[in-house]
């Protein structure tokens, strides 16, 4: 059997840094906004393969429900210089399928110095803010008058189950 062409994306990604233009050894947060558009479930991978440096692993797996989008972070690590020069450097993320997007980061000794920690709690709220919208969705409890139940025990009548 034989077949050619080209295969559709399976996922979309926009490469997006917080800020283009930074002072050496700055750190600058990197978000990667990816959307399933198709029908059913996927776990895709997404590599950072071109970046001045990089805190922690260059890759993450994201799990996205159908027609789902999400945003992953990371915080580029940016490289001391010599004063005279003003630095270009091309951050890259790809997929597994072979898509990718990229942003351009420009540093030098005359830009603003951004710190490591002001980079996590930039990445850090905007984390707990999606995780915040995600919770305001579904809230569920279940109360029971038991610790266990058996499978022979199908009568649930005192459990109590509210969102």
């Amino acid at each position: 059997i034989k077949t050619d062409g080209i295969m559709d994306s399976l996922v979309d990604i926009d490469v997006e840094l917080f800020k283009n233009k930074v002072g050496f050894n700055s750190y600058v947060p990197l978000k990667v906004h990816i959307i399933n558009p198709n029908d059913y479930y996927i776990s895709p991978n997404l590599f950072v393969t071109k970046a001045a440096g990089l805190v922690g692993e260059n890759f993450k797996t994201v799990h996205l429900e159908p027609f789902a989008d999400k945003d992953v972070y990371w915080i580029i690590q940016v490289p001391n210089g010599d004063n005279k020069f003003v630095y270009t450097s091309q951050i890259e993320v790809k997929t597994q399928y072979g898509n990718f997007d990229f942003d351009t980061l420009e540093y030098s000794s005359k830009e603003e110095f951004y710190s490591l920690e002001s980079a996590k709690e930039f990445v850090n709220n905007f984390e707990s803010e999606e995780e915040t919208i995600k919770s305001k969705f579904l809230s569920f409890e279940c109360k029971s008058d038991k610790d266990e139940y058996y499978e022979y025990n199908i009568s649930l009548n005192n459990l109590c189950c509210y969102a």
